[in-house]
């Protein structure tokens, strides 16, 4: 074990969404990777202030690190550039470490989308704006150089629990780019939920699963079976399942019939409409606008867009941006400005299980960037008019989330129309453990 390197082995459990995948080695990037690790170990109270590469404004410690997938690694992608290209001009060469079984884009990505009638614009969008699901089977390398041995040694006691509550890339909080820590240097490691609970030092949540559905794997190819009748049914895998509850933490069950309303709704807001409700009445329809809808749902994660993907506003999309609440102009100030929003409902997943973390600092935070702060809805179209929303002061995650808890454990709502009966399982957390 060298005093001033550390080698860390990462596995792969869920695919990252990644825009550079034709690139040999295209995996994490140190660029995400370490101002995130670099905050997470800022918190703790032994970081000193000479391991700051500059120390007056601290924020970045003084290490590197860099990424290696191996000199036999072995991989699989999604498909989304070639098959949309088809015949517009020359396909997308990939690496020959991707296997030619494909793996499915998440449901929980939508932005593999073109508006471009004609065809060369066509190709040029699915060349630059189209990304891959992609998910390495063989391990990842992470090198970690500092001079500083002190600090190293802190990196190396701690950065298996990093890993166990962060993913990595687009839509990570819906269980993409969930990677984990399987050796330090010459120590192995097996992630579990008990780790993750004396990580975040509260208790978590556990997606049980009917035993038959019990995840053996990460079930991402999109495989049949046959039901009872003989139908043809598509195998559901633990990010369909994730994609399936937080559809329903921000929109309410749909099935059974009648509809149960939205969580929001229902427990908090009686009355209010929210913003989907508010997009099709006023921004599409003209109706007025009143004082009946607020922006509850950015308490669960604000995005930057809108799609209608089906129905009667199939096709149309509305982008959504923070401005002042008085002036209703753009924020400039670069600490005030709200481009997304994180959701405080963090999915977790490692080998056989499903976590969800509700993320309570992080909905403070939430609560702290909304005053003052109005939302600016205008369609995606020419001349387009803009609409402004606000969120309301008194939204609590915790209080909504143990509502969601109880109403999912406590009935016959299904998180599909294939499965049913998916439970949370509180997994209580007992004062002791933590950070190294």
């Amino acid at each position: 074990m060298s005093k001033f390197k550390c080698e860390v082995t990462l596995q792969q459990v869920t695919p990252m969404i990644h825009f550079q995948a034709e690139d040999y080695g295209a995996c994490l990037r140190a660029t995400d990777v370490k101002p995130r690790l670099d905050k997470y170990l800022s918190e703790r109270e032994d970081i000193k202030s000479a391991w700051y590469i500059d120390q007056e404004k601290k924020g970045a410690l003084d290490y590197r690190v860099c990424f290696s997938i191996g000199e036999h690694p072995k991989a699989y992608r999604s498909n989304e550039k070639n098959k949309n290209i088809k015949n517009l001009g020359p396909q997308v060469v990939f690496p020959e470490y991707f296997q030619d079984e494909y793996i499915e884009l998440p449901k929980a990505y939508f932005g593999n989308m073109t508006s471009k009638k004609d065809a060369h614009e066509k190709y040029l969008d699915y060349l630059n704006i189209y990304r891959e699901a992609v998910l390495f089977e063989t391990e990842i390398l992470m090198t970690i150089f500092s001079e500083h041995s002190d600090l190293l040694e802190i990196i190396r006691n701690n950065i298996e629990d990093f890993f166990l509550v962060n993913n990595f890339g687009t839509r990570s909080d819906k269980g993409l780019g969930s990677f984990y820590v399987s050796k330090v240097d010459d120590k192995d490691m097996t992630p579990s939920v008990e780790k993750i609970k004396n990580v975040v030092r509260r208790d978590v949540y556990k997606i049980s699963l009917k035993p038959e559905l019990q995840l053996t794997d990460v079930g991402i190819f999109s495989r049949t079976y046959k039901d009872k009748k003989g139908k043809t049914r598509y195998e559901k895998n633990c990010l369909d399942i994730i994609n399936s509850m937080y559809s329903n933490m921000k929109s309410g069950h749909s099935i059974p019939k009648p509809p149960v309303t939205g969580y929001l709704l229902e427990e908090y807001y009686s009355g209010k409409r929210n913003d989907r409700d508010f997009v099709k009445d006023v921004v599409f329809d003209g109706g007025k606008q009143g004082d009946s809808y607020q922006y509850f749902r950015v308490y669960l994660g604000l995005c930057d867009h809108m799609d209608f993907l089906k129905g009667k506003y199939e096709g149309r999309c509305v982008k959504v941006t923070a401005v002042n609440r008085t002036t209703h102009e753009e924020i400039i100030d670069e600490r005030k400005k709200i481009d997304r929003i994180p959701s405080p409902i963090l999915f977790k997943v490692i080998p056989n299980e499903i976590v969800v973390i509700p993320e309570y600092d992080l909905s403070e935070e939430i609560k702290r960037r909304v005053q003052n702060i109005s939302f600016k809805f205008v369609e995606n179209a020419e001349g387009a008019e803009p609409f402004y929303l606000e969120a309301p002061a008194d939204f609590s995650i915790d209080k909504f989330f143990k509502e969601f808890v109880k109403d999912q454990n406590h009935s016959e709502i299904f998180v599909s129309k294939d499965i049913k009966n998916v439970k949370l399982t509180k997994e209580k957390y007992k004062a002791e453990g933590g950070h190294k």
